[in-house]
């Protein structure tokens, strides 16, 4: 019985309580081939994203103001984290995005078939400005 409830216990403490965020105020860094591999800061305070994860179905929707992306296949892999991944023109992108303690987490890796100098990684951390 006890180890019953700690397992409902850390399943509902694994979930959240929305299935739809609002994601601003990424800071981090980034490199890229066309830098050296030298770590730059990177901020972005008015970059909104709405981020829903329903069951297995995902969307990430830019907020007002932040220019839409190009579409890419989306993979969720519990309920406040998925995979965004896309690749056009010999350029390939993996994204993740994860939700914890009212902050995003965010990491990028991109690959290009014409050369190291447009590819890259980007980490960053953001918040969670609410739900939607």
């Amino acid at each position: 019985m006890n180890k019953m409830l700690l397992l409902l216990l850390a399943c509902a403490s694994f979930g959240a309580s929305a299935d739809c965020w609002v994601v601003n105020n990424f800071k981090g860094e980034f490199t890229s081939g066309r830098s050296e591999w030298k770590f730059q800061n990177l901020y972005k305070p008015n970059y909104t994203l709405h981020i829903t994860i329903n069951g297995k179905k995902a969307s990430i929707v830019p907020g007002p103001g932040t220019q839409a992306g190009d579409p890419r296949t989306l993979t969720v892999l519990n309920p406040t984290a998925l995979t965004s991944y896309r690749s056009i023109d010999g350029v390939t992108e993996m994204e993740t995005f994860a939700i914890q303690d009212k902050k995003v987490f965010y990491s990028s890796t991109i690959q290009n078939a014409q050369g190291v100098e447009e590819a890259g990684v980007i980490v960053m951390v953001g918040d969670v400005a609410g739900t939607c």
